[in-house]
């Protein structure tokens, strides 16, 4: 069968979070998952006869498992299966955490982005995609201001705040039985140091008794993985697939 891969965007993301990786991978088939949070939703039919691997960001990779699509293998970038985490005290922190970025998002969706765009790295208006973004990113440039304004504006005329909603409610969910159902296809777990959304100490606790998980320590990305050091994440998958 023919290898292809299937990509999945993260919370407050869309598919141009894979604009920068894309390119090393245009010898395969691609699909490219929107899951709806600024634009319509894109989840199409996949062929069964097609060796896929999944490739997921952050929560992206639970919303690809959980479409029920079978893979060859998959590919976490900054993932997890516990956001919270078992840790007592780090769950708690995290759940407050979570809970009054819930409140927020209630009451507030667009500032609640920005402060998300805040903790995960300032570039992270790179990711966004449609045309009206890509004129934004490229004011960017000649005026922050305006082009921070006008972002602000285009997500309180685009957000699906329900289906957004949704989404944050799935981080308190525990995924370990999700992802027990995958355990027996190779995984790749990239990850970095400096990621203050899914830390690494979580990531490693996560996935450290998965027999057919491979972690990976990435050079520093913020919880832009993939979207940033594009070529490093592209090689290691590459390198990866050579193992089956």
């Amino acid at each position: 069968m023919k290898l292809g891969f299937i990509f999945s965007h993260g919370w407050a993301f869309n598919k141009s979070y894979w604009d920068n990786l894309l390119p090393y991978f245009k010898e395969y088939q691609c699909i490219v998952l929107d899951h709806g949070y600024y634009e319509l939703e894109h989840l199409p039919h996949i062929d069964e006869k097609t060796n896929w691997i999944g490739v997921g960001h952050s929560l992206g990779l639970i919303k690809l498992l959980q479409q029920g699509n079978k893979f060859k293998a998959l590919v976490g970038l900054q993932a997890f299966n516990y956001f919270l985490t078992h840790n007592r005290k780090l769950n708690r922190i995290r759940s407050l955490e979570l809970a009054m970025m819930k409140k927020n998002f209630a009451s507030n969706p667009r500032n609640t982005i920005q402060s998300f765009n805040e903790i995960i790295y300032n570039r992270r208006l790179n990711c966004i995609g449609s045309l009206e973004f890509a004129m934004m990113k490229k004011n960017l440039a000649s005026n922050p201001g305006n082009a921070i304004q006008s972002f602000n504006e285009i997500i309180s005329n685009n957000i699906d705040f329900y289906r957004m909603m949704n989404d944050l409610n799935l981080l308190s969910q525990n995924y370990e039985s999700l992802f027990d159902k995958f355990s027996d296809i190779p995984a790749l777990i990239l990850y970095t140091t400096d990621d203050k959304v899914v830390p690494a100490e979580i990531i490693e606790e996560n996935f450290k008794n998965y027999p057919n998980a491979q972690m990976k320590k990435m050079p520093n990305s913020k919880h832009l993985l993939g979207f940033l050091n594009s070529e490093q994440v592209a090689v290691s998958i590459k390198e990866f697939l050579k193992c089956f």
